[in-house]
């Protein structure tokens, strides 16, 4: 959601990373090695194909920016175009906040994940 507090970002693609991460990055993972993007599900990490979720969460926000001015609309316009959601998403993608290992989806195999909740097996 935009903010006042979101002014801060700068009017660049990284500026527009940042406000995915901000406000969706506990839903969205990057496992560099693997080169794809994950989305919590509620109760997996499920694979994003074609990075939808990722690039309908830059859109949704992209949406908000403030149109006021002919600078903010031009930025607006630029953020909704497809290489500005490109650009967004492929900046994101390197965050530490968002970007894993694929060994870091398994950190514990002792424990599995089910619809009732985790399972411990070493119990």
């Amino acid at each position: 959601m935009w903010s006042a507090a979101s002014n801060v970002y700068s009017r660049t693609d990284d500026g527009n990373a940042l406000r995915p991460i901000d406000d969706y990055g506990r839903q969205f993972r990057r496992v560099a090695d693997m080169r794809k993007w994950f989305v919590w599900d509620g109760c997996r990490w499920a694979l994003d194909h074609e990075d939808r979720a990722a690039r309908e969460a830059a859109r949704d926000l992209a949406r908000q920016l403030p149109s006021g001015n002919e600078q903010d609309r031009r930025f607006k316009h630029h953020s909704l175009t497809a290489t500005g959601i490109s650009g967004c998403v492929r900046v994101a993608e390197t965050d530490r906040r968002v970007s894993i290992r694929a060994t870091e989806l398994d950190a514990y195999p002792e424990m599995i994940n089910t619809p009732s909740g985790v399972v411990d097996l070493r119990a």
